[in-house]
């Protein structure tokens, strides 16, 4: 079964505020934000769009920014920027606390071309 690309979708999130899915699929892990500048990044796993709305286990929130995360992949060697997986290793150093799998998907949205903050 094809799952269903949520990359843009938008929403309205927990505290009322829009959000945006940067990367993800329908049951899969999804990597959103809350639209505006420096606000967290959230992940969210077995993703799915129930009336508009995004459902699914929130397994991270975090409030390191999208802004602090991105800064911190511009700063990497261009060898250590290569891919998600490589990106993911490095931040794991200073990020320790955070799953891999999500830092991984914050490489993912990186490379996929979100460096332009709306």
């Amino acid at each position: 079964m094809k799952r269903k690309n949520l990359a843009d979708y938008r929403f309205v999130g927990g505290r009322g505020k829009e959000c945006r899915i940067l990367r993800g699929y329908e049951g899969a892990e999804a990597l959103y934000e809350e639209c505006g500048e420096n606000e967290p990044l959230y992940f969210c796993c077995d993703a799915k769009i129930v009336k508009g709305r995004l459902k699914g286990s929130y397994c991270v929130s975090y409030t390191v920014t999208k802004e602090e995360f991105f800064d911190e992949i511009e700063a990497l060697s261009e060898e250590r920027k290569k891919n998600a997986d490589s990106i993911a290793a490095t931040l794991r150093k200073k990020y320790y606390k955070i799953p891999t799998v999500f830092l991984k998907l914050v490489g993912e949205a990186y490379l996929g071309g979100e460096k332009s903050y709306e």
